[in-house]
Parts: C-alpha cells; structure tokens; sequence
C-alpha cells in the first residue's frame, strides 16, 4: 500500500451522527480502508506542540508524547519503527501522518490501495488538514442534532452534558463546515444526511463513490461482515451498533430521550442549521426556558473566559474502562 496525498478523504461530522456506519460500509469496499480514528490533527500534529518541520531538539520530547498515547498503543503502533522513521528523517507533519496511516492499515491487515479517516472532530481543523493536503475530500455525514444531542447524553464518558452544551458543540462543528462549504465548494465535499443513508444506503452509496472517483460495490451493503471492526475494543460500547442491519430505531430517538424543554434548548441553539439541513421544528416555548438557557449560556461562557470549562469527552472514563477490558483478557 502506498497512500497517494491526492487520494485522501476525512469523514467528519458531529460525533454521534453515524460516522462509523459510514465507515464500516466504506470500509467494506474491495478498494477502500479507514482505519480506527487515528486523533492526529489537533493532538499528534508536531505543530500543535513543537513546530513542523521537528526540529532535532524537540525529537525526544515528540516520541515521548506520542509513544505514551494509550489510544495508539491499542491501535498496535509499532514503537520502534516509529521511532525510527521519525530520527532517519521523516519530520514533517504532513509525512509523519501518511506514514502513520499506511503502517496503522498493515498492522490491522489491510493492504487495499485507497485509504481515508473518520475522526469527526477533524470538521473543526480542516484549514490545516487543507494546508497540508490542498486535495484533500470531505464526506460530512449529518444527523438531526436533537437526535445527535439525545446521543450524546447516553454516553457515560459524555461530561457535564447538557442539551445547550451538547447542542453548542452541534453549531460550532455546522458553522466550520459552513466555512469548508464555502472554501472549497462541492469537489472536494460531499454531504450525507444520516436518516437517508439509512433507507436508502445503495443510493447514497454510490453518490459517495462517485465523489470519490471509486465504482460502486455490493460489498459496502455486507458491512456487518467486514473482518476489521473499524474501531478500539473500549468503544465498543457506542460503536457496536455498526455489527447490526441497518434499522430506523434510532431516528427520531430524541422523542423518548428529551425532555420538551431539551428539545427546544437544541432547536434555539442550532438555529436556521436545522432548516438548513431538513430537519422541521415545531416545538413549544416557555418564558422559564428562555431565562434557564440565558443563564446557562451566561454561566458557560465565564467558564470559557476562566479557563474552568472541561471537554465534552471524558477521556478518564474511557481510559478507565479500556484499563478494566485490559484486565479482563490478561486474566
């Protein structure tokens, strides 16, 4: 496998709007892999810590971060050959990641000739990704935020979730895509509403590999059969449903999920995006449910400004549970 930069997409998207459905069909293609969500932009990129180029100065600092990263060691990274690729002069960002992507996709046995990502968070770093690689293909699948936000809420790693928190992450990653949209236009980005996905996957299937220059194939349907997961052993818990048949049970879940006033707290915070998208509000106001979301908003706010404010992801919950899935198979 030799991963050509000209070749490279990015599923993005909300988080908790079907980005890993997508992945598994996709990723079920004679042609085409996507590895486990590889974090790299925003988290690994040696200029997020370092600089880009790495200088021989912050070498050790860079290996240290990077080989102390549970996430990769799950994904099988090999420390050594790392290691070395990175000290025999592979120092740009740029090749560091392609690097990566090629060696992640033969440690789980794939050598198929196209590979892309899915890491959804990327929705909010695609200037950089885009000044890395000016050719790079966006697929942002999209799913009704209250639906989205009801997601979110399940989650036990969600921290301090609130519909108004959840559903301002939902805007903010609408308003970057907004931006992608208008930069780089509908040849470089291609969008997906989830409930279609769902009833009629051939369909969107094949607008998707056209836009990806790929024939169509059958296989993508057959995804529940697929040898590689697609995803770690601790994120089983919210990824597993991609080993079913698609089903309609979870469109719409907000209905049975939030409350009246959570479901207007994410319509007034998405705003015209719910239109925009086809998604139709018709719900209910309360004069006590403007005053709550002012509030909130205000108290969000001046955790931002103090610096008190903590991620939507708790990722000492998930590193707990992988520590327990770890245990349990040594023993």
């Amino acid at each position: 496998m030799s991963v050509k930069q000209d070749e490279l997409f990015f599923i993005i998207g909300t988080g908790r709007c079907g980005t890993t459905l997508l992945q598994a069909m996709l990723a079920s293609h004679p042609r085409i892999t996507i590895p486990p969500e590889m974090r790299y932009f925003g988290r690994h990129d040696p200029a997020v810590r370092f600089h880009d180029p790495l200088e021989d100065m912050d070498l050790a600092s860079y290996l240290a971060a990077c080989e102390s990263d549970i996430w990769w060691q799950d994904m099988g990274m090999c420390r050594d050959a790392f290691e070395e690729t990175v000290r025999s002069g592979t120092r740009s960002s740029r090749d560091i990641y392609l690097w990566l992507l090629q060696h992640v996709a033969r440690k789980r046995g794939s050598v198929k000739p196209r590979i892309g990502e899915k890491t959804p968070y990327y929705a909010l770093l695609t200037d950089r990704i885009l000044e890395l690689f000016p050719k790079a293909q966006f697929i942002h699948l999209y799913r009704d935020p209250r639906d989205v936000v009801a997601s979110y809420l399940q989650q036990y790693w969600t921290l301090e979730g609130t519909a108004l928190r959840c559903a301002g992450y939902v805007k903010h990653v609408f308003l970057c895509i907004q931006n992608l949209k208008d930069r780089v236009g509908s040849s470089q980005l291609c969008e997906v509403k989830y409930e279609q996905l769902v009833d009629s996957p051939e369909f969107e299937l094949r607008r998707v590999c056209e836009f990806l220059g790929e024939s169509y194939n059958d296989e993508m349907l057959c995804y529940t059969e697929r040898e590689d997961r697609g995803y770690l052993p601790v994120e089983e818990e919210w990824k597993g449903m991609t080993q079913k048949e698609l089903t309609r049970e979870r469109i719409g879940r907000h209905e049975s999920v939030l409350s009246p006033r959570q479901t207007w707290t994410v319509e007034r915070m998405v705003g015209d995006f719910l239109d925009h998208y086809g998604y139709s509000s018709a719900s209910e106001s309360r004069i006590s449910w403007h005053c709550r979301f002012w509030i909130e908003r205000v108290y969000r706010k001046m955790l931002r400004i103090t610096g008190r404010g903590l991620p939507l992801l708790d990722e000492q919950s998930v590193l707990a549970r992988r520590n327990k899935l770890v245990e349990a198979n040594i023993q």
